[in-house]
């Protein structure tokens, strides 16, 4: 039988969860593995940063996330506003040829986070994904307060890993060999 992972990487703010889950996915994708998934990244003007943009793994796809824009919208995370409509569709997309009972997927999240929490469809399909065959790689806020995380993190089957710019050469060796052996 097949061992699922179910892995969530937290840490402080720029510890590089999201370099992580890229470069993992990076290697992943070289040996052919059915690989699902976005990258959030951050989007800077010079030296300051004026929002984020979700990535499809398989690069079919992107979106805004979020942007400091004088356009209002009805969610919003400090000076940013979340484009929930944007992402939504993006999800669509970039979930399109996702099927909940192959045990061969590999799904990469980077971000369970407040701004991708406000979309509904995405609560849904983390509960879907999660309760799948699937293995799964995210990130997750270390702050986050949401029903959400506090389900994830009641779920007997996951694997929490902390990371910090000390540990994550080891950390990202751990995590390839794990779902390599998947």
């Amino acid at each position: 039988m097949k061992k699922i992972s179910k892995i969530l990487i937290t840490g402080p703010p720029r510890c590089g969860k999201t370099t992580l889950v890229s470069r993992i996915s990076t290697e992943l994708k070289k040996l052919n593995n059915e690989i699902f998934g976005f990258i959030t990244e951050e989007v800077k003007k010079g030296q300051k940063r004026i929002g984020f943009r979700a990535i499809d793994i398989n690069l079919k796809n992107e979106c805004w996330l979020s942007r400091k824009t004088n356009k209002k919208t009805q969610y919003m995370v400090g000076s940013y506003n979340v484009f929930i409509d944007e992402f939504e569709q993006f999800l669509e997309k970039c979930f399109e040829n996702f099927s909940i009972d192959n045990s061969n997927n590999l799904i990469i999240i980077d971000e369970i986070g407040k701004m991708e929490l406000f979309s509904h469809k995405f609560v849904s399909l983390i509960s879907e994904m999660f309760k799948s065959k699937s293995s799964i790689l995210a990130t997750i806020g270390q702050k986050l307060r949401h029903p959400v995380k506090d389900m994830l993190l009641q779920m007997k089957n996951i694997k929490i890993y902390n990371l910090t710019r000390n540990n994550f050469d080891e950390i990202k060796s751990n995590l390839i060999q794990m779902l390599l052996e998947q």
